[in-house]
């Protein structure tokens, strides 16, 4: 377990210092964009184009530590109050099991449009778009990897001594039920 640990601690700093990074590059390529716009007046027509290719990257790799961190969207208040701790711990299986396929068959569409795409390129950057739409299965493979990650907590958590006391919750941390 603690191997598991480890992995997803790492893949959560790298993935959250990565979209940092992003987003301050995102940022200055907007503001060069206005100053250029609207006080030097000097051309730069790249940098609309490469804000938009880094905010899709930043898009794709974001919910990779939402998921991970349990930020996404959730009714707690039906699943609390309406079933048992163990139709919970099944329900919450079932939908991790469903965000993996749906992400899975993501990734498996995402790999088949780039091989669509071909040889085209961006019409500003001349960069091939491929490296933009390669953000979406590979923030779609570590999605799933995370939610593999998931799963494999959430099945150790029913065979702890703990079972009848803890359900796994948000921000894979667990949570008593009162």
């Amino acid at each position: 377990m603690s191997i598991i640990n480890t992995i997803e601690k790492v893949l959560i700093k790298f993935f959250s210092v990565f979209t940092g990074i992003l987003l301050i590059f995102v940022l200055f390529f907007v503001i060069l964009a206005v100053l250029d716009r609207h006080i030097f007046q000097m051309g730069f027509f790249w940098t609309e184009e490469m804000a938009r290719s880094l905010y899709v990257w930043f898009t794709m790799l974001v919910p990779i530590i939402m998921i991970t961190a349990g930020k996404q969207f959730v009714l707690e208040f039906f699943r609390d109050k309406f079933f048992s701790l163990r139709i919970r711990k099944i329900l919450v299986l079932f939908v991790h099991l469903t965000i993996l396929v749906i992400f899975f068959l993501i990734l498996i569409g995402g790999l088949r449009y780039i091989s669509i795409m071909g040889k085209q390129t961006m019409p500003t950057l001349r960069a091939p778009s491929y490296l933009v739409y390669m953000s979406l299965p590979i923030g779609m493979f570590f999605i799933c990897v995370m939610e593999i990650v998931f799963i494999i907590k959430h099945l150790h958590s029913w065979y702890t001594d703990e079972e009848n006391k803890v359900l796994p919750g948000r921000e894979n941390k667990y949570t008593a039920i009162e």
